[in-house]
């Protein structure tokens, strides 16, 4: 009698034993990943198949040339990249690497496709034989794949660089000497307002710097750890020394800081020139204006219009400001517009303390046909108050007014300071005055 794991079940052994359920496990953990491994070589396999099929399209055309062998190997990888949810440039360099996979390191490729080695192995010894030649790369290729069945990755790659060396025909100088033309330093970003930076150099460089900053991280630390046991005796700090109490930062952290203050700070002594210009630190400061700024005039209070619209706030072409404290697409709050204004002096805010009119108003020409007509609207249902020393709007600057909506206008009635007499309602003469509010209303 054998169990779902392939192996025959013992009767004398309790199947809740620890030991048995996590056999079970491991067994089927590995029957799992021997599948999945198969598969990544199937799909390597077929990758391979893809790229030769891009080939041929491109030899049937004519004469194999770059552009056309370029656009096919695209067209080809336009489809699979649609299929795998990947970019057509990445699914274009996965098609080549499988092709030479399968064409230089067949060895290895047959070990993959029976799950002695997994994808990572194949990565490995496919990117350290890449420099070797064809007539030491199948020597190369026996070894590599011996070392990498039953280790991870990481240990058998100090085995194959070792074998890759000796079998290698070029010199490690020669070598190196062509990789430093790739040294560089990058920048990416990390989120959360972080970035990385990266620095590509010779090996002893690299660790040069990494070992002092490294020292001089330790030494901060040791100092810290003395002032803070001073503190905690009594005794006075020591104000020419490295150590802090309070600072409670990690090595990490002390050789990030170190790094950038010694790049920020520190002169390069071996390109610099004796008057010292490249030690010294020239800012320079970029500002980003939005649009709407720039657009929006003064926001100086200039003058203000007849229904209190300051001319250097607002709109600017057309275009809502919002104001700062105010809700997400709420207009600025205008007082009610008013028939009242500078030009008639009959009618000032001290008359009717319900319609204020700020000093400084300028007039504007009168707009027929809507709310702010000089002309009152009949019927009970008007908006216009007809009793009063002046007609004015009902507490709103949109009645009337197509496409303006009903949203009222805030009104604050000013104090009456005044005790000039009012004048009749009929002696009352249409001025200039127009709200500016109603204006911004129907261009917003």
């Amino acid at each position: 009698m054998t169990n779902s794991t392939g192996t025959a079940a013992d009767r004398g052994v309790d199947p809740v034993d620890p030991a048995v359920v996590l056999a079970a496990l491991a067994s089927m953990v590995e029957d799992t990943e021997a599948s999945i491994v198969r598969l990544q070589a199937v799909r390597e396999a077929q990758l391979a198949v893809a790229q030769r099929f891009a080939e041929d399209l491109a030899a049937q055309s004519g004469p194999v040339r770059g552009g056309s062998a370029d656009l096919s190997q695209r067209a080809v990888a336009a489809e699979l990249a649609a299929v795998l949810h990947m970019s057509d440039r990445v699914v274009q360099g996965r098609m080549m690497r499988a092709a030479d996979l399968m064409s230089k390191f067949p060895h290895t490729m047959q070990a993959f496709t029976e799950a002695r080695i997994n994808a990572a192995h194949v990565r490995l010894i496919q990117d350290t034989g890449t420099r070797l030649d064809d007539k030491v790369r199948a020597e190369f290729e026996q070894v590599a794949v011996q070392a990498c069945i039953g280790e991870t990755p990481h240990r058998a790659k100090q085995i194959i660089e070792r074998v890759a060396e000796r079998l290698a025909p070029r010199s490690l100088t020669e070598r190196h000497q062509d990789a430093q033309k790739n040294r560089r330093v990058w920048r990416e970003d990390l989120g959360d307002g972080q970035k990385a930076l990266g620095l590509i150099h010779s090996a002893a460089i690299i660790d040069g710097i990494y070992d002092r900053l490294t020292q001089q991280a330790r030494m901060i630390k040791s100092a810290n750890t003395k002032a803070a046991k001073d503190a905690a005796a009594g005794l006075a700090p020591d104000q020419g020394g490295l150590g802090d109490p309070d600072d409670d930062r990690t090595t990490d952290q002390l050789r990030a800081d170190l790094c950038a203050d010694t790049l920020l700070t520190g002169a390069a002594s071996g390109h610099d020139t004796p008057a010292g210009l490249l030690s010294a630190i020239q800012a320079r400061v970029e500002v980003t204006i939005p649009a709407f700024t720039a657009m929006a005039p003064d926001t100086a209070r200039t003058g203000a219009t007849a229904c209190g619209a300051p001319t250097g706030a607002g709109s600017a072409f057309g275009v809502r400001v919002e104001q700062p404290g105010g809700p997400a697409g709420a207009a600025a709050p205008f007082p009610p517009c008013s028939e009242s204004g500078p030009s008639n002096p009959r009618n000032s805010p001290a008359d009717n303390p319900s319609t204020p009119s700020p000093p400084g108003s300028s007039p504007v020409a009168p707009q027929r046909g809507n709310a702010c007509s000089p002309t009152p609207s009949p019927g009970p249902s008007s908006p216009w108050t007809t009793t009063g020393p002046t007609p004015t709007c009902g507490g709103s600057c949109t009645h009337g007014i197509p496409g303006a909506g009903s949203r009222p206008v805030d009104f604050h009635p000013a104090p009456k300071t005044s005790t000039t007499p009012s004048t009749p309602p009929m002696a009352v003469q249409p001025t200039k005055a127009t709200s500016a509010a109603c204006v911004a209303d129907i261009m917003c």
